[in-house]
Order: C-alpha cells, then structure tokens, then sequence
C-alpha cells in the first residue's frame, strides 16, 4: 500500500511529528520524500491560471491557460456542471507570501530528511503533466522501470 501525502509536511516540526508517529506505529515503513521543484516563474504562473470547480464535493481542477486542461464550456466544470472559481489563495500577492513561506521552511525540511537518513529525491517537474506523472510512478516504484 502506498500513501502519498501532498503538501504536508511543510515544516520541520510537522515533519518530526510525523515521523516519529510513522516510526511508532509502523516501524517496517518505507518513506519516500520526493521533492518537486519547478521555478518560481513557472509557479505563479500556473498558480495563477488555476480555476477550481465551485462544488466543494467535486473540486476538479482547470487552468486558462491553453497548454493545460480547460474546461469544455467557458467556466463550467466539466464532471458536475458547477461554475469555475479562483481561490482567494490563487491571486497575487497571496501567491508570493506561499512562496516565501515555502522558500523559508524548505531548505530546513530536506535538511531534517537527511538528518533521520531519508533520500531526497529531487523531481524536476516543468514538463507536461503526462510525462511529469509517468516519470513519478517510476520513481516511486508503482510501475516497472
């Protein structure tokens, strides 16, 4: 069985509790951290060309932006027909203070990785989606090589 936990930890001391419950409970557990780094540039801007469906039951996601997924009708999700937002979050200046807030703790997380002897694996990810995906699922064994 595999977990994957997306966008947690995000701080040192999360990450300690964590594995410390992990280490507890489960101590046969293989953890994984891979990093996925794009640049900044590349963030906010698909960042700011997400759109999520309104229908807190659905939550598909869309971009305006015409290399990625759009939806068939302008602002109507595709699945169950509700209207296209933007996340408060997902507007300028909240974009830059996410990356502040992530830039700052980063470095201390993978410095903690290394600490309690996990591998980092660092994961380049300003490729499309579907080659993003399936270099993923090698790199965390799900498929063969």
């Amino acid at each position: 069985d595999n977990i994957i936990l997306d966008g947690y930890p995000r701080t040192v001391a999360q990450a300690k509790s964590l594995h410390d419950f992990l280490m507890k409970r489960m101590p046969e557990i293989q953890v994984q951290v891979v990093r996925f780094f794009a640049s900044d540039e590349v963030v906010i801007s698909r960042i700011g060309h997400r759109l999520v469906c309104s229908n807190k039951d659905c939550q598909q996601v869309y971009s305006t932006n015409v290399n990625a997924r759009q939806s068939r009708e302008s602002m109507i999700c595709d699945e169950c027909s509700s209207l296209l937002i933007r996340r408060n979050d997902d507007e300028g200046s909240s974009i830059m203070d996410r990356l502040q807030t992530y830039h700052k703790h980063e470095q201390e997380l993978i410095n903690f990785y290394k600490q309690v002897q996990l591998v980092v694996r660092e994961f380049e990810v300003e490729k499309p989606l579907e080659q993003v995906f399936a270099d993923f699922k090698k790199i965390v064994g799900t498929i063969e090589q």
